[in-house]
């Protein structure tokens, strides 16, 4: 039926139970496992143009190893949950991309 199952994960305790029941099927179904954790782009912090105040900004390099950090994090517990079941896995953290001309 179905060979290869993709968990989508961003680390909070309701996820945790989706990875849990998603290496559960892929164990039960004798399918691989692949979990993924998008990162958001960096943007960074505005201000209307009549604020007073600075707002410090994240430095993207620095926003982008939190971001790989959280990401690891997060789909360590799959790699847990997979290997503990010894089910194949993968996991995936892609960046988000804006397309040009797209809203969000």
């Amino acid at each position: 039926m179905f060979k290869h199952i993709l968990v989508a994960t961003d680390g909070s305790p309701l996820a945790a139970k989706g990875v849990k029941s998603g290496v559960r099927l892929a164990k039960a179904l004798g399918a691989r496992v692949t979990g993924v954790y998008v990162i958001e782009p960096y943007l960074p912090p505005m201000a209307p143009e009549a604020a007073v105040m600075a707002v410090p900004a994240l430095d993207p390099r620095e926003y982008d190893k939190a971001a790989q950090a959280q990401a690891a994090k997060a789909l360590a517990r799959l790699e847990r949950e997979a290997r503990g079941a010894d089910v194949r896995w993968a996991r995936s953290s892609p960046s988000a991309r804006r397309s040009p001309g797209r809203e969000s």
